[in-house]
C-alpha cells in the first residue's frame, strides 16, 4: 500500500520563495525540546546578513594592512601652504568613489521582500471578462506538484476485528464488510477477502451520533450508525446490535478508531477537531 502525497516544487523565482517556508512541517521528535520551532524564510535572511559581516570583515582586515604600509614611511612634507583648486580630472575622480559610497540596495534584500516570503493571500473571486481570463491564463500559469509516494507496510498488530454494514456506492443497501483496525488505518475487506478499502484515520473525526443515522433506520430493525469523516472523505459504518458494536456509547470500535486518530494527529504535530 502507498500513499501519494502532492507538494509544490522548489522556488526557481523570488515570488515563489513562500513555498520553501518549513515553519508548519512537523519535525520528529520536535515535542522533546521545550521552545524549539523550525525557522522559516528568516534562516535565509541571517545567513545572507551573516555573509555580509564576513566579507566587511574581510575588506576592513585589508584595507588596514595596506594602510598600515603607509605609516611606516615619514610623511612628506608640503612644498608650500597654498590651497589649489582641484583640477576637472580630480572633480570627475571624487565623484566616482563618492557615487561608489553609496550603498546600494542588495539584490538578497529585494529578494525577501514580504510580497516573495509570504504566502499569497486570498482574493474575493469575480468574474472575470473573457480578455482578462485570457491574459490571467497566459501570465499565471497553476504551480507545478511534486508527487511523494511512501510506502506503508501493514502494521502486525491487529487492534480490533470483526463485520461491519457499510453502504453501497449507491446509498440504497447496506454491505457487509470485513474490516481490521491497523494502525493508522482501518482495512475494509470483501466477503470473497478483496481488500475494497483502507481508510487513513490520521486526522479523522469519530461521530458517534450522526444525524443521518436517523434517515438510515429500518423498521424492525434497530441499527447502531457511526460515522467517520477522514480529511477527504466521509464514511459510514453500522452494527446490527449493540452486541456487535461494543455496548452502548462509543463501545470497541468507536473507542478504539478514536484512539488511533487521536494518536496519530498527535504525531503529526496537530491534534483531531
Amino acid at each position: 500500500m502507498s500513499s501519494i502525497t502532492l507538494k509544490p516544487t522548489a522556488a526557481k523565482r523570488a515570488g515563489n520563495l513562500w513555498r520553501m517556508d518549513t515553519t508548519g512541517e512537523y519535525i520528529s521528535g520536535e515535542e522533546m525540546l521545550s521552545g524549539w520551532a523550525p525557522r522559516g524564510i528568516s534562516l535565509i535572511r541571517d545567513f545572507i546578513d551573516l555573509r555580509r559581516r564576513q566579507r566587511r570583515t574581510a575588506k576592513i582586515e585589508a584595507a588596514r594592512g595596506v594602510l598600515s604600509l603607509g605609516a611606516l614611511s615619514p610623511p612628506s612634507r608640503p612644498t608650500s601652504t597654498e590651497q589649489t583648486q582641484p583640477t576637472e580630472t580630480q572633480q570627475a575622480l571624487a565623484q566616482k568613489f563618492l557615487s561608489l559610497w553609496l550603498t546600494p540596495i542588495p539584490k538578497s534584500d529585494s529578494l525577501l521582500l514580504r510580497s516573495n516570503t509570504s504566502s499569497p493571500e486570498p482574493t474575493t473571486h469575480q468574474r472575470p471578462t473573457s480578455s482578462s481570463s485570457h491574459s490571467a491564463s497566459d501570465h499565471s500559469p497553476p504551480p507545478a506538484l511534486a508527487a511523494l509516494v511512501t510506502h506503508n507496510r501493514k502494521a502486525p498488530t491487529v487492534l480490533e476485528s470483526g463485520w461491519l454494514l457499510a453502504p453501497d456506492a449507491a446509498g440504497a443497501r447496506w454491505i457487509k464488510r470485513f474490516a481490521e483496525l491497523r494502525r493508522p488505518y482501518l482495512h475494509l475487506y470483501a466477503s470473497d477477502g478483496d481488500e475494497v478499502a483502507a481508510i487513513n484515520l490520521t486526522n479523522s473525526r469519530i461521530d458517534a451520533e450522526p444525524k443521518v443515522a436517523r434517515l438510515l433506520q429500518r423498521e424492525k430493525l434497530r441499527m447502531e450508525v457511526w460515522a467517520v469523516y477522514a480529511v477527504k472523505k466521509a464514511w459510514l459504518f453500522a452494527s446490527r446490535s449493540d452486541r456487535e458494536r461494543g455496548g452502548s456509547g462509543f463501545g470497541r470500535w468507536i473507542g478504539a478508531m478514536f484512539l488511533v486518530g487521536f494518536e496519530e494527529s498527535y504525531w503529526e504535530g496537530r491534534l483531531i477537531d
